[in-house]
């Protein structure tokens, strides 16, 4: 009965619109509801562009189909025949501000006015949603009002919180809505029952018929308002479709589909009042409601043309971007895309590929408009625009189970990784981790089975990836064994090329997205793991293991308890001894435990503080403040200072002080200390306090001795000099007279123990000056190959003597220039060769300097530096050879080569010339090295850092003139007799010489006539050398004449500059040295000298 009169009903209603329909056409009373005020959108000419404005300046009345029953709140027919709602009333505003004009069409229902749309017998119709369908015969326009979703059922009926499923169930919908489309999709196993109207569909809910209503949740509370339906209340809100509605244009006006979406975009800044009222009618509900995004007007016009996007989805892709057997859109980046679209008002077509490479060609090729779920790669990069990330998880490292345990990629290197050929980790793995081997693999998933299958050690996929594949499998075949730090996986929506000008829309509408709907929608797909069956085979030996060590666990304790108070006793005996050993320590220990703040909270002092620092100490909350009250000022500001470093850095703390005893005196007393940081931020303190009195005083005693050597040595030096100085001069004058040869002879024999003394008296004060720490080098720019030369051929002579054949080898790549110390070079090289020509008998003793190739990066200083490199200087003989047991004494002073295998009668060494050798080379930062056998010879090495100069020309030595006079040289020395011998030879080289005794003599000789130059001993009674050339200097500049030249001879060459003087030159004197300062400073003899 209830059935027929409902289809009576029904009869009479489609009469009642069919009338009204003929009505209307007939001119009926039908008519749209004006804005009582002009338009608010922006004027036409701003917002379209001329295609399109000339397009609509054409057009005729735009007829605009609606039906019967209205689609209230979005359409609303009045009884009167005005016709209002959300839709028409932003649709007449957009017709006043854009200059067109509307005609109303009503029909008898929504099919209808689809088919008169799908036949142009109307141009427009205001509340469509998106099918695709529709697009053969409509133009949709951007989204104008929210058309949020909703499944409502029975309010007793609470079968959807515990089966959220619709299998099964009978749900309503209306007839021709895009409901249908998407309920088949959201869920395919739902019975559909069709409806006339809203109102039929949701009575059919309230009496039991149907199980739920499917479709607008706008619509369904206007008619149980208004029909009085009770009973039925919300279940779940659902965004289908685009989650707005849209107006439907015949399709070929397109240019009038883009300008009334510029025109909706324009107007989403201040919504209708009517769609202010049906929101608030929604309660709490209508926070979730996505709104839509205002859009400044270069966006509008981006969009506009876009009211569709076409979007890509894979087949079988779980959770993530699946295209449903249905035809649906499922997983995160579903709800994703919903909630952008909603946000933006645009419709989505979502397209199903088979895999995700398909996916990817069809974006390249501008099929589809967007992929919302995609990782991003460099080489991705390259060719689609990216948004930010809406969804970040860790990539997992996935093995085998009964593979070795990965604890991250590290522990993959050599290993084989199977990897996707997009995946985000190849550009990493290649940089940082290039020995990791890579497996390509065609996709994840078939990464995953290489590995189950043992084609590969591990994959690397994302947490959910990973979890799906592994609990897929109840076998437990895979596990996943480490989390990858170094690159989480993000996803995107990518866009062509085409469409980049989307990616700042989508941004914007992702940062739109409320926190808790992010959080929802990441509990829906991402955050449940699919649960597995229990794999016993994997798990059962582990639990048997665990039994077993649980009841060895229970044994293991109580023979722990037992052994523990056996432990307990131990502790404290060992606690009593480690006390006594404290306390009978030669000083005292100490231990102070203090907060992260400073606070003292424990201290401990051995029971010897009051013996060892005096009494009344043993109470002080601080032993360090103790000792510094008692030490003199500044050394008790040091400790203060060096406490405090320790404090800040928590390095040891070792310092020695000056402790005024009050029982004892003074004393030394000497404190380490370490810090460890306990639990909570503690800091322990843990250290002694040592009496150092007598080491002190031995080392006291000790620096003295030193002292006393080196002066010692210094004077002995220094007084040796003089007559070495004497006897040199004076076999310098006899070789320039007549000798006979056995003359000759001993006057070549003399020469060479005065050069054998000199070399001693060298030698003796280097070393002294090495072991003091005062032996400093003067590097300068010098000749290198001319210097080699002079260093070795005195040694001709002596080795001719022997019978020796002396070469000398050169490398052609030595360079020109070099900066070196000339004196110490000549000093080790002489050294080395006068060694090897001594302890040769017969045979041969070769000399070579190469180039090594290696670079010295901090190389000395050169005023030009060219290049950088080592010196390789070998002396190689045919003597004796040393025996191994004794070779590293030689580098040990006063350790001589005698006792050694056949030594040449009357040979002797004073064993201080290796050791020399070797002092000398470690202050030029070379190092030396020797090979000898007995009867096979000896080979030294050494290598020295060499800094090559720029190739100067030598400068020219002025040459005397031709029968000239000569220059007058000042010669002052207290030494008498060097003084003459000096003075005899300059003579007999040609010099004008006046001597003087000392410096007052010399000043009254320069006041008295025109000198060239003043030759000075350095130490006289008196003023000093130094003093005397400065005087004679400020005397001169303060005259206005030139200063002679000045030239300093000494036993302790320094620095000219420092000193004072023009050039210094190293007693014993020689001729041609003088020669060569005299010319060096201007100053010339009468007649060429031979140097």
């Amino acid at each position: 009965m209830r059935r027929a009169v409902g289809a009576l009903l029904a009869a009479w209603l489609l009469w009642m619109c069919a009338a009204a329909a003929l009505a209307q056409a007939a001119g009926g009373p039908y008519r749209f509801r004006q804005a009582p005020q002009p338009g608010i959108v922006t004027p036409a000419s701003d917002l379209l562009d001329a295609k399109e404005q000339a397009f609509l300046a054409s057009l005729p009345p735009l007829r605009v189909g609606l039906n019967l029953p209205d689609n209230r709140p979005y359409e609303v027919i009045a009884d009167n025949g005005e016709i209002s709602g959300i839709q028409v009333e932003i649709l007449t505003r957009l017709a006043q501000s854009l200059g067109l004009r509307l005609e109303p069409v009503v029909l008898p229902d929504f099919p209808s006015t689809l088919a008169a749309l799908r036949e142009r017998r109307i141009d427009l119709m205001t509340t469509v949603g998106y099918e695709p369908a529709r697009e053969a015969y409509m133009a949709y326009t951007l989204g104008t009002a929210p058309n949020p979703g909703a499944l409502i059922g029975r309010q007793a009926d609470n079968r959807l919180s515990t089966e959220p499923s619709l299998n099964g169930r009978r749900v309503a919908i209306e007839r021709g809505y895009v409901t249908r489309y998407y309920l088949q999709r959201l869920y395919p196993d739902a019975l559909i029952t069709e409806h006339p109207d809203t109102a039929e569909a949701l009575r059919a809910v309230a009496l039991g018929e149907d199980d739920y209503y499917f479709g607008s949740l706008l619509m369904a509370l206007d008619r149980l308002q208004r029909e009085g339906i009770g009973g039925l209340g919300v279940k779940r809100s659902i965004v289908y479709a685009t989650g707005q509605m849209h107006f439907g244009v015949r399709s070929d006006w397109p240019l009038l589909a883009s300008a009334l979406s510029k025109g909706v975009a324009a107007m989403r800044p201040s919504p209708m009042p009517s769609l202010q009222a049906a929101l608030s009618n929604l309660g709490q509900q209508a926070g979730n409601v996505p709104r839509l995004l205002p859009l400044p007007p270069e966006e509008q016009a981006q969009l506009a043309g876009r009211s569709v996007l076409r979007v890509g989805a894979v087949r079988g892709l779980t959770l993530l971007n699946e295209a449903t057997a249905s035809g649906g859109h499922a997983g995160i980046a579903a709800d994703y895309t919903a909630e952008v679209a909603a946000r933006l008002g645009t419709a989505i077509d979502v397209v199903p590929f088979d895999s995700v490479a398909d996916m990817l060609d069809a974006l390249r090729a501008g099929r589809i408009h967007l992929v919302p779920f995609l990782t991003r790669t460099p080489a991705r990069a390259r060719e689609f625009s990216f948004s930010d990330p809406y969804l970040e998880m860790p990539y997992q490292i996935v093995a085998r189970s009964d593979a070795p345990l990965y604890w991250d990629l590290n522990s993959l290197r050599g290993k084989r990784l199977a990897l996707a050929a997009q995946h985000p980790l190849r550009d990493l793995l290649a940089e940082r981790y290039a020995d990791i081997r890579i497996v390509d693999a065609p996709s994840g998933q078939a990464a995953m089975d290489m590995v189950a299958a043992g084609d590969a050690d591990a994959a690397v996929e994302a947490k959910l990836y990973a979890n799906l594949r592994i609990h897929s499998d109840n076998n437990g075949v895979l596990r996943q064994v480490a989390r990858v730090d170094e690159l989480p996986a993000q996803f995107h929506f990518a866009t062509s090329v085409a469409s980049a000008a989307l990616v700042p829309l989508i941004n914007r509408a992702l940062a739109d997205i409320p926190p808790a709907e992010r959080e929802r929608m990441m509990r829906r797909w991402v955050a449940v793991d699919v649960v597995p069956g229990f794999p016993w085979r994997r798990w059962l030996p582990l639990m048997v293991t665990a039994g077993v060590a649980l009841l060895l666990l229970a044994a293991a304790s109580a023979w722990w308890m037992r052994r523990l108070s056996k432990e307990v006793a131990q502790r404290r005996q060992a606690e009593q001894r480690l006390l006594a050993v404290a306390n009978s320590l030669p000083g005292v220990v100490f231990q102070y435990i203090a907060s992260a703040d400073g606070k003292l909270l424990q201290r401990y002092v051995s029971d010897a503080v009051d013996t060892f620092l005096g009494p009344g100490l043993r109470d002080v909350p601080s032993l360090f403040e103790a000792v510094a009250l008692r030490a003199p000022a500044p050394q008790a500001a040091r400790l203060r200072a060096a406490r405090a470093e320790c404090l800040a850095t928590r390095q040891p703390f070792k310092q020695t002080a000056h402790y005024n005893h009050p029982l004892h005196g003074p004393r030394w007393l000497h404190c380490e200390a370490v810090a460890r940081t306990l639990e909570g931020g503690r800091i322990a303190w843990t250290g002694y306090v040592v009496d150092v009195s007598s080491e002190r005083a031995l080392q006291a005693e000790l620096v003295d001795a030193v002292q006393a050597k080196n002066l010692f040595v210094a004077s002995a030096s220094h007084e040796l000099r003089a007559p070495l100085q004497a006897i040199t001069l004076a076999l310098a004058r006899l070789g320039q007279g007549p000798l006979d040869e056995a003359q000759r002879l001993l006057w070549q024999m003399a020469q060479q123990a005065s050069g054998t003394l000199v070399q001693l008296i060298d030698d003796v004060l280097d070393l002294a000056h090495y072991e003091s720490g005062r032996l400093t080098l003067q590097p300068a720019s010098v000749a290198l190959v001319p210097l080699l030369q002079q260093i070795v051929e005195p040694h001709r002579l002596a080795a001719q003597a022997r019978g020796l054949v002396l070469q000398l080898q050169l490398s052609p790549a030595l360079p020109a220039q070099a900066s070196v110390d000339a004196l110490r070079l000549r000093q080790l090289l002489a050294n080395l060769v006068g060694n090897a020509v001594k302890y040769t008998p017969a045979g041969q003793v070769l000399v070579s300097a190469v180039l090594d190739g290696e670079t010295v990066a901090d190389a000395p200083d050169a005023a030009t530096p060219v290049a950088n490199g080592w010196l390789r200087l070998t002396v190689r003989d045919t003597g004796v050879g040393i025996a191994p047991e004794r070779q590293p004494l030689l580098f040990t002073p006063f350790s001589s080569a005698q006792g050694l295998a056949s030594l040449p009668a009357g040979e002797r060494s004073h064993g201080l010339g290796l050791a020399i050798c070797k002092r000398l080379a470690e202050a030029m930062q070379g190092e030396i090295s020797l090979r000898s056998q007995p009867g096979q010879g000896t080979e030294v090495v050494v290598r020295l850092p060499l800094l090559t100069a720029a190739t100067t020309a030598p400068e020219a030595l002025p040459l005397p003139a031709a029968g000239g006079t000569a220059d007058l040289v000042l010669l002052v020395d207290d030494d008498a007799l060097s003084r003459l011998l000096l003075a005899e030879l300059l003579r007999s080289a040609g010099y004008r010489v006046t001597e003087a005794a000392d410096a007052a003599e010399a000043l009254a000789q320069w006041r008295g006539q025109p000198v060239a130059a003043v030759i000075s001993d350095r130490h006289m009674p008196g003023d000093d050398g130094p003093t005397l050339l400065q005087r004679i200097t400020d005397e001169a500049r303060a005259a206005g004449r030139p200063p002679p030249g000045r030239i300093l001879c000494t036993g302790h060459p320094g620095d000219a500059a420092a000193l004072g003087v023009d050039l210094v030159l190293e007693k014993p004197v020689t001729l041609a040295a003088l020669h060569r300062a005299l010319l060096a400073a201007g100053v010339h003899p009468a007649a060429p000298v031979s140097a």
